[in-house]
Protein backbone atom coordinates (compact mmCIF):
# COMPACT_ATOMS: atom_id res chain seq x y z
CA UNK A 1 0.00 0.00 0.00
CA UNK A 2 1.13 3.56 -0.65
CA UNK A 3 0.83 6.50 1.80
CA UNK A 4 -2.19 7.53 0.19
CA UNK A 5 -3.83 4.72 0.61
CA UNK A 6 -2.61 4.31 4.36
CA UNK A 7 -3.77 7.74 4.72
CA UNK A 8 -7.17 7.36 3.20
CA UNK A 9 -7.82 4.20 6.15
CA UNK A 10 -6.74 6.54 8.72
CA UNK A 11 -9.34 9.32 7.80
CA UNK A 12 -11.85 6.45 6.93
CA UNK A 13 -11.24 4.96 10.37
CA UNK A 14 -10.94 8.20 12.33
CA UNK A 15 -7.56 7.44 13.26
CA UNK A 16 -6.07 11.27 13.62
CA UNK A 17 -3.03 10.38 15.33
CA UNK A 18 -2.34 7.89 12.46
CA UNK A 19 -3.41 10.46 9.54
CA UNK A 20 -0.83 13.08 11.59
CA UNK A 21 1.86 10.81 11.45
CA UNK A 22 1.78 10.04 7.74
CA UNK A 23 0.76 13.46 6.85
CA UNK A 24 4.56 14.11 8.69
CA UNK A 25 5.72 11.25 6.77
CA UNK A 26 5.03 12.91 3.70
CA UNK A 27 1.04 11.45 2.95
CA UNK A 28 -0.58 14.30 1.01
CA UNK A 29 -3.27 16.01 2.41
CA UNK A 30 -4.72 16.64 -1.22
CA UNK A 31 -4.99 12.98 -1.94
CA UNK A 32 -8.47 11.23 -3.03
CA UNK A 33 -9.43 8.08 -2.16
CA UNK A 34 -9.49 4.86 -3.72
CA UNK A 35 -11.52 2.06 -3.75
CA UNK A 36 -10.99 -0.36 -1.42
CA UNK A 37 -13.03 -2.73 0.85
CA UNK A 38 -12.48 -0.66 3.86
CA UNK A 39 -14.50 2.55 2.14
CA UNK A 40 -17.48 0.56 0.06
CA UNK A 41 -19.54 0.83 3.05
CA UNK A 42 -19.20 4.71 2.77
CA UNK A 43 -18.24 5.46 -0.39
CA UNK A 44 -19.16 3.97 -3.57
CA UNK A 45 -17.55 6.01 -5.69
CA UNK A 46 -13.66 5.87 -6.21
CA UNK A 47 -11.50 9.16 -6.22
CA UNK A 48 -13.06 10.80 -3.53
CA UNK A 49 -11.11 14.26 -1.77
CA UNK A 50 -10.01 12.91 1.57
CA UNK A 51 -11.31 16.17 3.30
CA UNK A 52 -14.92 15.45 1.96
CA UNK A 53 -14.62 11.59 3.45
CA UNK A 54 -13.66 13.43 6.41
CA UNK A 55 -16.46 15.78 6.87
CA UNK A 56 -19.05 12.69 5.51
CA UNK A 57 -18.01 10.59 8.62
CA UNK A 58 -18.45 13.89 11.14
CA UNK A 59 -15.09 14.09 12.03
CA UNK A 60 -14.27 17.25 12.74
CA UNK A 61 -10.38 17.30 14.08
CA UNK A 62 -10.11 15.09 10.69
CA UNK A 63 -10.95 17.96 8.97
CA UNK A 64 -8.71 20.46 10.72
CA UNK A 65 -6.01 17.83 10.34
CA UNK A 66 -6.12 17.82 6.66
CA UNK A 67 -7.02 21.71 6.27
CA UNK A 68 -3.78 22.20 8.09
CA UNK A 69 -2.06 20.16 5.96
CA UNK A 70 -3.02 21.72 2.44
CA UNK A 71 -5.93 19.76 1.76
CA UNK A 72 -8.70 22.31 -1.21
CA UNK A 73 -11.10 23.83 1.49
CA UNK A 74 -13.56 24.36 -1.23
CA UNK A 75 -12.76 21.63 -4.07
CA UNK A 76 -15.98 19.87 -5.13
CA UNK A 77 -15.72 17.02 -7.89
CA UNK A 78 -17.91 18.04 -10.99
CA UNK A 79 -19.26 14.38 -11.44
CA UNK A 80 -21.81 12.92 -9.59
CA UNK A 81 -20.92 11.04 -6.63
CA UNK A 82 -22.75 8.32 -4.08
CA UNK A 83 -22.43 8.90 -0.71
CA UNK A 84 -24.07 6.12 1.59
CA UNK A 85 -24.62 6.38 5.74
CA UNK A 86 -26.58 3.23 7.12
CA UNK A 87 -29.85 4.75 6.06
CA UNK A 88 -29.97 6.54 2.99
CA UNK A 89 -27.90 6.83 -0.16
CA UNK A 90 -27.02 10.63 -1.47
CA UNK A 91 -26.19 11.60 -4.62
CA UNK A 92 -23.90 14.79 -4.70
CA UNK A 93 -23.28 16.74 -7.95
CA UNK A 94 -20.57 19.01 -6.87
CA UNK A 95 -20.98 18.93 -3.62
CA UNK A 96 -18.31 20.89 -1.34
CA UNK A 97 -17.09 19.26 2.59
CA UNK A 98 -19.32 22.01 4.07
CA UNK A 99 -22.52 20.69 1.84
CA UNK A 100 -21.85 17.41 3.14
CA UNK A 101 -21.35 18.53 6.46
CA UNK A 102 -24.77 20.90 6.35
CA UNK A 103 -26.12 18.13 4.35
CA UNK A 104 -25.75 15.26 7.49
CA UNK A 105 -25.92 18.03 10.38
CA UNK A 106 -22.35 18.07 11.39
CA UNK A 107 -22.15 21.37 13.23
CA UNK A 108 -18.14 20.49 14.64
CA UNK A 109 -17.07 19.98 11.17
CA UNK A 110 -19.53 22.89 9.65
CA UNK A 111 -17.65 25.06 12.15
CA UNK A 112 -14.41 24.52 11.18
CA UNK A 113 -14.91 24.94 7.73
CA UNK A 114 -16.50 28.06 8.16
CA UNK A 115 -13.64 29.21 10.29
CA UNK A 116 -10.85 27.88 7.40
CA UNK A 117 -13.17 30.57 4.89
CA UNK A 118 -15.36 27.59 3.29
CA UNK A 119 -17.19 29.63 0.43
CA UNK A 120 -20.88 30.06 1.97
CA UNK A 121 -22.12 30.84 -1.51
CA UNK A 122 -21.17 27.68 -3.51
CA UNK A 123 -24.26 25.90 -4.94
CA UNK A 124 -24.54 22.58 -6.42
CA UNK A 125 -25.72 21.40 -9.80
CA UNK A 126 -29.40 22.08 -8.39
CA UNK A 127 -28.36 25.36 -7.26
CA UNK A 128 -28.69 24.42 -3.62
CA UNK A 129 -26.40 26.00 -0.95
CA UNK A 130 -25.14 24.44 2.19
CA UNK A 131 -27.67 26.88 3.77
CA UNK A 132 -30.51 25.76 1.93
CA UNK A 133 -29.61 22.15 1.98
CA UNK A 134 -29.26 22.31 6.38
CA UNK A 135 -32.45 24.06 6.66
CA UNK A 136 -34.51 21.77 4.13
CA UNK A 137 -32.98 18.90 6.11
CA UNK A 138 -33.78 19.96 9.69
CA UNK A 139 -37.41 20.41 8.47
CA UNK A 140 -37.78 16.93 6.76
CA UNK A 141 -36.09 15.49 9.95
CA UNK A 142 -36.94 13.95 13.76
CA UNK A 143 -35.45 15.47 16.87
CA UNK A 144 -32.83 15.65 17.28
CA UNK A 145 -31.24 14.97 14.12
CA UNK A 146 -33.33 18.03 13.26
CA UNK A 147 -32.24 20.26 15.38
CA UNK A 148 -28.56 19.30 14.54
CA UNK A 149 -29.50 20.29 10.83
CA UNK A 150 -30.76 23.58 12.18
CA UNK A 151 -27.94 24.33 14.32
CA UNK A 152 -26.02 23.97 11.31
CA UNK A 153 -28.54 26.77 9.12
CA UNK A 154 -28.21 28.46 12.40
CA UNK A 155 -24.77 29.08 12.01
CA UNK A 156 -24.12 29.48 8.15
CA UNK A 157 -27.12 32.24 8.23
CA UNK A 158 -24.47 33.60 11.40
CA UNK A 159 -21.12 33.45 8.24
CA UNK A 160 -23.43 34.79 5.85
CA UNK A 161 -24.19 37.75 8.10
CA UNK A 162 -20.70 38.72 9.40
CA UNK A 163 -19.39 38.54 5.51
CA UNK A 164 -22.10 40.97 4.42
CA UNK A 165 -21.20 43.11 7.20
CA UNK A 166 -17.72 43.16 6.33
CA UNK A 167 -17.54 43.91 2.76
CA UNK A 168 -19.96 46.51 3.78
CA UNK A 169 -17.46 47.79 6.17
CA UNK A 170 -15.11 47.89 3.65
Amino acid sequence: MTLADDLADAVCGGALEQAAALLQAGADARAHTRRHPELWSVYFDSDAPLLHLAALRGNAAMVKLLLEHGAPLDERPSQERSYQTHDDTYEVPGWSALMLAASYGFLDVARVLVAAGADLDATDASHDSALKMASRASRRRSLPAGSQHAAVAALLRGAKKAKKARQRSR
